[in-house]
């Protein structure tokens, strides 16, 4: 079939429109994220405190965008060497470091090294921390598990924290697999730093933070949410989803 060239000047407009628009609005699309992203700081939001005891403690903080970050231990006002996120180097919006070989009864203080800038204070403290008093009582474990799911599951933290904020809460970040586990027995009471043995009637918040304005809540009692063994009863799921208001979960004492 022979096109007029009327009907050719049509069919050309036409493949343009086809065409160029699907490009226009992917290039608006990537724009918007260039420059979401390039607006987005480096610094340390939410930054909490958990698994204190006599010798360790774990720091877990977001940022607005992917950085590398690092912790750095203050002792006597002198910098440590700078401890690497848990899972390793590597740019995330979450980021978690395990403190070790701490002195019991004693306040550290830190800072946070995020894309190269160095934080030493949140918006009205300096970062700090308390270790708990060496205790004659023995922690028996008490391991709880479960899986996250849903988007950027693996850069994620999950926490345990009682619902009364009475208690240090305790936590661990999510692994490539989704699968986690948390040692209950690292819980300790924010007043006394006394042990706390978790019962069945006990309230619970399971919470996950994940990227900032996402993550997954479950509250109940603690034989509600796990079962005789420890693991995320079947009927629950950890999905990470959209979620707002999660830092009003924990006790003050730990932000």
């Amino acid at each position: 079939m022979r096109l007029t060239p009327h009907q050719k000047k049509q069919l050309k407009i036409i493949l343009i429109l086809l065409i160029g628009i699907p490009l226009t609005s992917y290039g608006v699309y990537r724009g918007v994220q260039y420059v979401s992203r390039a607006g987005a700081d480096a610094t340390p939001r939410d930054v909490i405190v958990s698994n204190i005891t006599t010798s360790s403690a774990s720091i877990s903080w977001l940022t607005e965008k992917p950085v590398d970050t690092y912790l750095i231990p203050i002792i006597n006002g002198t910098e440590q060497s700078p401890l690497p996120d848990k899972r390793g180097e590597g740019t995330r919006l979450t980021h978690y470091v395990e403190l070790k070989s701490l002195e019991p009864s004693t306040k550290y203080s830190f800072a946070i090294l995020s894309d190269g800038e160095k934080y030493t204070k949140g918006l009205d403290k300096v970062y700090e921390l308390t270790t708990a008093p060496i205790s004659e009582s023995t922690p028996v474990p008490s391991p709880v598990n479960g899986s996250v799911t849903g988007t950027n599951a693996d850069d994620a933290v999950v926490y345990v924290i009682f619902k009364n904020k009475e208690v240090y809460p305790a936590s661990v970040a999510v692994p490539s697999n989704g699968n986690w586990i948390i040692d209950l027995s690292t819980m300790r009471r924010i007043d006394t730093y006394e042990m706390v043995n978790v019962s069945d009637q006990d309230q619970i918040v399971l919470l996950v933070k994940g990227v900032s304005g996402q993550g997954a809540v479950l509250e109940g009692s603690y034989s509600s949410l796990f079962d005789s063994k420890g693991s995320l009863n079947r009927s629950l799921s950890l999905e990470i989803d959209e979620v707002q208001g999660l830092i009003d979960y924990f006790p003050q004492e730990s932000i």
